[in-house]
């Protein structure tokens, strides 16, 4: 249709009263001879378009030499990274990410490998998969060790005379004697209350050395003992191997000069190379070994 039946069909005489009120497809058809574009919504020649790209040719001709902001545009449908620098494709990187374990988390598809690494850092075990550390192997395998040997006891069950525990007297007390490679499970004392004591009350092994705690757990409360003399034994958490010369004690410090509770002894020499002990409110240790006085207890233990 030339521009003659145009003027006929929308009743115009020139271009410029020709309104463009829609997009129009051009079916292959070129606009030629048009002038270089002055504003930026208007068309180029291509001429134009190569003369300020700086390179008469193809894209690959064209030299980046600033950073350019794509306002939220895409690059797409770029090959695989060959050198360090090259962009990649959100497919690429998925990919990859995939094939490593996340520092938050997630589920290994295969077998690590440590190269004599360590891992460390490990919680203790709650599930029976769950990998364990040295130090809970160790507390683990040492609570079974006495299984390995033959239980026994030791101990003297004569008693005449008690030593009470008060804020006057003393705070500890029991019997010093060596226990020579043995794994001691549990303790016993005969004990009773007098009132209503506070608090509770604990069985010890201390070293002579320097009166570390090798082990010290809480029994009961000392309300909950009787009123008659009763032996009292306690079997400990873990056993613990003892070798050397030691001191296996009542322990309680809640009481007053009334409401107390009470170990017993044997007021003469029972058992040779032992005798009792105490600690009194000044915390140091009165031993009797010249009066040969010796505490009732019983310690049962199993040798390695």
């Amino acid at each position: 249709m030339g521009f003659a039946a145009v003027q006929t069909l929308v009743g115009v005489t020139k271009l410029s009263e020709l309104a463009i009120d829609v997009s129009k497809d051009w079916l292959g058809y070129l606009i030629k001879n048009i002038g270089d574009p002055v504003a930026a919504q208007d068309a180029a020649t291509m001429a134009y378009v190569l003369t300020h790209a700086g390179k008469a040719g193809a894209l690959s001709g064209l030299a980046i030499d600033v950073s350019k902001d794509w306002l939220g545009y895409l690059i797409k449908n770029i090959g695989a990274p060959v050198d360090a620098q090259d962009a990649a494709t959100k497919k690429y990187i998925d990919d990859k990410v995939a094939l490593y374990l996340l520092l938050t988390g997630g589920t290994m598809s295969g077998a690590i490998a440590m190269g004599a690494h360590k891992v460390t850092g490990l919680a203790d075990p709650t599930e029976a998969q769950d990998a364990v550390t040295l130090a809970y192997l160790q507390a683990f395998v040492h609570g079974f060790e006495p299984i390995l040997g033959t239980e026994g006891t030791e101990g003297q069950t004569q008693y005449d005379t008690a030593l009470a525990f008060t804020s006057e007297q003393a705070y500890r007390g029991g019997q010093r004697l060596t226990i020579s490679n043995r794994y001691v499970s549990k303790l016993g004392f005969w004990l009773r209350k007098y009132n209503s004591p506070p608090g509770s009350y604990y069985f010890a092994v201390r070293k002579v050395s320097d009166d570390s705690i090798i082990i010290r757990e809480a029994v009961g409360l000392a309300d909950d003992l009787s009123t008659t003399v009763t032996y009292i034994e306690h079997t400990f958490a873990t056993p613990v191997l003892v070798n050397e010369e030691v001191r296996i004690l009542v322990e309680y410090t809640a009481s007053d000069t009334t409401n107390v509770i009470s170990s017993w002894y044997q007021n003469s020499d029972v058992k040779a190379s032992e005798y009792r002990t105490y600690c009194n409110a000044n915390l140091v240790y009165v031993d009797f070994s010249a009066v040969g006085h010796d505490h009732a207890y019983i310690y049962t233990y199993v040798s390695p």
